[in-house]
Parts: structure tokens; sequence; C-alpha cells
């Protein structure tokens, strides 16, 4: 399952993910077993700042997976922890909390 519904019919979306990329991407995106794609496993590397968001009510990144990436970044200049009260993956069906992660987003960038 994607976060654009089953991969049968995500990847045949006027935009799916299937229309931009080729099989080694694909499979580094979502095979657990090829991607690179680990950010528990790159961020120790990271020495610029670093910023996390979680969403709370986010059912693919669960907010214990968003802190393992924060405790991850043991090399950052600073890291940035922020936690949104009911959002979910991507926003979906919160815009108001969209706005307060751009805002927070934004200020932080502002800082750095």
């Amino acid at each position: 399952m994607t976060s654009w519904g089953h991969p049968s019919v995500a990847d045949y979306l006027p935009a799916g993910v299937g229309r931009c990329s080729t099989l080694r991407s694909w499979l580094n995106q979502w095979s657990v077993d090829h991607s690179l794609g680990d950010a528990v496993r790159w961020l120790p590397e990271i020495t610029c700042p670093v910023w996390v968001g979680a969403g709370t009510a986010d059912e693919l990144v669960v907010p214990q997976m968003a802190r393992e990436m924060y405790d991850a970044a043991t090399a950052a200049a600073s890291r940035t922890w922020v936690e949104f009260a009911g959002a979910t993956h991507y926003f979906a069906g919160r815009p108001d909390v969209l706005a307060e992660a751009l805002d927070a987003l934004a200020a932080w960038l502002d800082k750095i």
C-alpha cells in the first residue's frame, strides 16, 4: 500500500509514481530490501542543521519513527523537533495544520 493507494492504482494515476520513475528508482523508493532511502542510516552523517516535524496522526511515518530520525541526527550542527497535533501524512484534510507547519519551518529557516 502506498500513500496514493494500492500500487496497481497509484502507478497509473496521471501524476503517479509509475509515470515518472524507472524500475531502479521505484525499488529504491519502495523496497525495504533495496532502498538507500533510510533516514536512520544516513542522518548520523549529516552535519548541517536538521529539522524534524512529526504529525501526531500520521499513519505512514508514525511519531516514533520521526523521533528515531531526530535521535539519529547525532552529528548535526543543531537539531529541532516539532510535533503537529492532528497532522496526517501529507497533512491530508488538515490545511490549518499544514499552514502551522510551514510557518514553523520558515521560522526555523530564518534562524539558521
